[in-house]
Parts: structure tokens; sequence; C-alpha cells
């Protein structure tokens, strides 16, 4: 099992910059993906990093990132591996609360061309750069001086315009542009599920919040966050099992019912389809 340490959050579950390390006789990082972008930069060691598209052999200072709708997993180790992990909700940028007003800085994430482009190796001209405010986040993080969460999100944002840069020829064009009003009228709609994840929740009900109708809420919901609302939805309540299951004793029934599922059928299924384990399964390689 990957061991996670200093972890350190900055405005709660919005990002997160972590290390992570898997010994080469541990077990691999399980087939998942989340409601959160990625970008994770191995700090040493070696091995096959895999999408459902795609393989790709890394090694020290290789940079990885993943959208919110890609699968991706450790496939094989060559030796013990140490990561350094940055994960950030979308709307960590495009909120006018905690980022820029507008999504052009999440295209490398959601406007990438239909051949997979996941990988940045020590090659390529920006490696050393990001590589360098990779490192810069985790001191801010680390430090918490004075203005810290700032300093985060001006070197978040410096990440992805080297990225950009780096990518834009495999970049699709994006000619979508997006309001103050639609943003606010998204980030309301996250903040109502995040607090309503357990209850029945609709799409009437959602689309309700946001001031929109059912088939334009769902299409600008997808285009800012990756995924449709009833995905994020799945993925958030699967994360809130997964929390209980690494720091409680209750029974799958409990937790499916603390996960906004009305049965233990629902509940595996969504957990398996998310994190490619059942609960079972997670707790026994947790443990």
């Amino acid at each position: 099992m990957s061991e996670v340490k200093n972890s350190v959050e900055a405005k709660p579950s919005l990002l997160r910059i972590f290390r992570s390390s898997l010994p080469i006789n541990g077990s691999m990082f399980y087939e998942h993906h989340h409601t959160a972008f990625e970008i994770t930069m191995v700090l040493n060691g070696s091995g096959i990093y895999a999408t459902n598209a795609s393989e790709f052999e890394f090694k020290n200072g290789d940079i990885f990132f993943f959208s919110t709708d890609e699968y991706h997993w450790i496939k094989r180790l060559y030796e013990n591996t140490n990561f350094l992990n940055i994960h950030f909700e979308p709307r960590f940028v495009w909120s006018e609360n905690f980022g820029i007003a507008g999504g052009e800085l999440t295209r490398i994430f959601l406007n990438r061309k239909k051949n997979p482009h996941n990988k940045i190796n020590t090659e390529n001209e920006a490696s050393a750069t990001i590589r360098n405010l990779i490192f810069m986040m985790e001191k801010e993080a680390e430090e918490q001086e004075k203005e810290y969460e700032i300093m985060l999100k001006i070197h978040l944002m410096n990440i992805l315009v080297e990225m950009i840069r780096a990518y834009d020829g495999q970049l699709a064009k994006n000619d979508t542009t997006y309001n103050a009003e639609t943003l606010r009228y998204i980030e309301k709609s996250l903040a109502y599920i995040d607090e309503h994840l357990t209850d029945n929740l609709t799409l009437e009900e959602l689309a309700a919040v946001a001031h929109m109708s059912k088939n334009y809420f769902c299409r600008q919901f997808k285009q800012l966050n990756g995924i449709s609302p009833w995905e994020y939805i799945s993925v958030k309540r699967v994360e809130r099992a997964v929390y209980y299951i690494e720091t409680t004793n209750l029974t799958r029934l409990e937790i499916a019912s603390k996960c906004g599922y009305n049965n233990t059928s629902n509940f595996y299924y969504a957990f398996k389809k998310i994190t490619g384990k059942t609960p079972g399964d997670y707790k026994n390689s947790f443990m």
C-alpha cells in the first residue's frame, strides 16, 4: 500500500499537496479517478504509469497530469518509488473566490486532442521550470508564511501556463467563454452537492440551485469540471466511503448509508467502478 505523508490542504479539499511512496514489493496504485485534477512528479524510482488509453514508462523527474475523467494507475514498478502530488478541484482555478474567474487554464486537462498526452518527460524544455514550481508550492504549503495561499495559487497558475505552452499544438481549440454569473452559479451547485451529499439529489434540484435548465446546467457543469454532475456526486460519495473504511470500523451497510446509498448493491457497484476494488478488498489492502 502507498504511504502518504506531509499532506497539506489549502481551502480544504480544493487543493492538496502531498508525498506518496510505493515499495517495489507492495500493492500497486489501484485504477481510479477523482473530481480533482492531478499533477504528479516522480521524485525517484521508475516503472510504468497506465491509463485506459496508453502506458508510459517513467523515471526520476517525469511529470504526469490527469483530468477528472481519466482512470490511471501504477501498472509496474522497477524499484521503490516516491512521488510529489498536487490534487486540485477545477473550481480552484476558475472560481472568482479561489482562483481566476475563467476556464482558460484548465485547457491542458480538458481540451487535449484524442491522442493521449499525460506525460511531461525530463527532456521537455518546460520540465525544469515546472519541477521548480512544484517544489515551491510544497515549500509554501509546509511553511505557511503570511499570504501563502496566494502564493500557492500563483505558482499553480504558472505551472498551468507552462504546461499549456509546452503542449499548445496538441490542445483542441476552445472558443467557450464563461461569464462571472455562470461560474458563480456552477460553484454554488458544487457547494450544494458537497453539503447535501447523502440526500437523494436530483438534476432538477441542482439545476434550480444554478438557475439553469437541466440540459444547460449539465453542459456547463461538465465543461468546467470535466465530468458530469452524477459522476461528480458518485466520486465524492466513494471518497467519503474510503475515509470511513480507513478511519472507522463501521459495517459496509452503515458506510453505504452514510454516503448516500440506499442499498449495498449500488454502493458496491459505484465503489468498484471508481476505485477498481470492492470495499472489502480496499479494506484488506489498506490494512
